[in-house]
């Protein structure tokens, strides 16, 4: 006898709260990145503009629900800005950098949404990470935007 699964309602409206959620998250990382601050800053990271993009971002990052952090980073994976100020200057390890290269940019200017669960090197928590890759307007890549949710709005969904 063939037993054709059901699927619950309630699956469908949990998968459509999740997506809305991803959403979202993304709309905040794209909104960040097309600030004044931020546009200014993936086009030139002189000192004035970097502490304007610091501003900002410290100011946004206030209004954000389960924010671990905020970031932005040049091509080179140095951190420019960061919702915790001490993560400034950070920079990633080799092969993390090699990695992130390799695998989020593109020779087409394409900028390219990703989304992954792991150990904040910021919080030392398990995060959620939305992160957006950005090309300067010349083409050539400009860094990469991170926005670092804690789970606790995933885990009541």
């Amino acid at each position: 006898m063939f037993h054709r699964f059901i699927k619950p309602a309630y699956v469908d409206s949990q998968t459509d709260i999740i997506n809305e959620y991803v959403k979202q998250q993304f709309a905040t990382v794209e909104a960040f990145l097309s600030s004044n601050e931020i546009r200014a800053l993936i086009e030139d990271e002189n000192p004035e503009t970097v502490a304007a993009a610091q501003t900002y971002i410290e100011n946004l990052s206030a209004t954000i629900p389960n924010l671990d952090s905020m970031m932005f980073s040049n091509y080179d994976c140095r951190c420019l800005v960061h919702s915790m100020k001490e993560m400034v200057g950070y920079v990633s390890a080799d092969e993390t950098k090699k990695t992130i290269q390799t695998t989020y940019f593109n020779d087409k200017g394409i900028p390219s949404n990703d989304v992954m669960a792991l150990l904040s090197p910021a919080t030392q928590s398990l995060s959620v990470i939305f992160s957006r890759t950005v090309y300067r307007e010349d083409g050539t890549p400009g860094g990469y935007a991170a926005l670092t949710l804690n789970t606790d709005r995933l885990n009541e969904i």
